[in-house]
């Protein structure tokens, strides 16, 4: 009997540091972690507030398909796809107490989110909650290449490890979602729309999530004029990426691995010490 294929790549269970210490000056996070950007740290604070339920969309739109799936291999790959994305979310959420120490509210535009994400897995069908995601993975993917050359190197070490960590798992498993579309038959103009709705979802969630943190810091016009300039000058992840990333997805004979990301991935495995779960 031959045995059961073993995924392309593997779980792993870091441990990350950030610990909400009740106490925001005895927090060892602080407050503007990214490069002392408080405009820039909320732009990746977002994120926070987004991943733990997005995670969650992605692997529920994905295992609604798992009695189609007739390849092993595809199986090995969806069950790891599952545990990676899982513990994503649970790292990501676990940060949000350090956000809630330093003062900032955040349940209230999670909860919207959550509820938001739940209605759409009951109302579009369930050929576009798949291709929303896999669509959705290939925007993360662009995400992570962005994290992962380097732009994020004066940042705190311990969510520099985090999203490089969570970069490095969008990369391998880029793909999951997409064959999943693809081998249960999943045409063009249902992938479309499935692009359509991860771009405007993602889009508008993470500048409405920036934007709720950035008002309880009560910036000042000429503080966000700052912001804005620190971004460009960085080249930060923008609009512009989104675009490039959407049109090249729209390309009728796309698929996630005709990105050829082996060598970035090698750079940065060997960059973080994580030990397969």
């Amino acid at each position: 009997m031959l045995a059961a294929p073993q995924a392309f790549f593997p779980v792993r269970a870091p441990h990350f540091r950030f610990i909400a210490t009740g106490d925001a000056s005895k927090n060892p996070i602080p407050r503007a972690w990214a490069d002392g950007s408080i405009y820039r740290t909320q732009r990746f604070n977002a994120f926070h507030m987004i991943f733990p339920d997005g995670e969650v969309f992605f692997i529920r739109s994905v295992q609604a398909f798992v009695p189609q799936i007739k390849d092993p291999q595809l199986l090995a790959n969806v069950r790891a796809f599952v545990g990676q994305e899982g513990r994503h979310g649970r790292e990501h959420s676990r940060f949000l107490d350090v956000l809630r120490t330093h003062g900032y509210e955040v349940d209230s535009w999670v909860s919207q989110f959550r509820r938001r994400l739940e209605w759409g897995l009951g109302f579009f069908p369930a050929s576009w909650s798949l291709a929303g995601t896999a669509a959705g993975e290939h925007f993360t993917a662009e995400f992570a290449r962005i994290a992962l050359d380097g732009r994020m190197d004066q940042h705190h070490p311990d969510l520099r490890g985090l999203f490089e960590w969570h970069s490095i798992e969008e990369l391998e498993h880029k793909a999951v979602a997409f064959d999943v579309m693809r081998q249960v038959g999943i045409g063009y103009g249902t992938r479309m729309m499935g692009l359509a709705l991860a771009s405007y979802t993602i889009v508008v969630a993470w500048y409405r999530a920036a934007a709720h943190l950035r008002r309880q810091d009560k910036l000042s016009r000429a503080e966000l004029k700052r912001g804005r300039k620190e971004v460009r000058e960085r080249k930060d992840l923008g609009l512009r990426h989104m675009l490039g990333a959407a049109l090249r997805y729209a390309r009728p004979g796309f698929h996630p691995n005709d990105e050829d990301d082996s060598a970035l991935l090698a750079t940065a495995r060997n960059s973080l010490v994580l030990e397969p779960a």
